[in-house]
């Protein structure tokens, strides 16, 4: 497997979040023990995040957009009042769907 790697700006993407106080959460379509591996892998703490809904807790995958319904559910949120940030054409769809705002590609941060 090739190794993975985050976008740049990512990590100071979570710290600016982090001291601004906001909620930050991981919605991904991958089962946990998938995501854990690949969250090892790049470095990343699951407490560096307020919430992680995996596709282990949902019955639709992207582009339905259960997961990102769910996610500002939890989060106490509406998803209009989310800022979904996506590597893919099927979840910037279910970020559209869901009603949240979204930003795709590259992050400069």
């Amino acid at each position: 497997m090739d190794k993975l790697r985050l976008f740049p700006g990512v990590r100071g993407l979570i710290q600016a979040v982090k001291q601004a106080g906001l909620k930050i959460a991981i919605a991904t379509s991958s089962d946990r023990s998938k995501f854990q591996a690949a969250f090892k892998q790049v470095g990343l703490r699951e407490e560096q995040f307020d919430l992680i809904v995996t596709g282990s807790e949902i019955k639709h995958t992207k582009p339905h957009p259960e997961i990102y319904l769910t996610t500002a559910k939890k989060l106490g949120l509406k998803p209009s009042n989310c800022l979904v940030i996506e590597d893919s054409i099927t979840g910037v769809e279910a970020a559209k769907k869901a009603g949240a705002f979204f930003k795709s590609g590259e992050l400069k941060y």
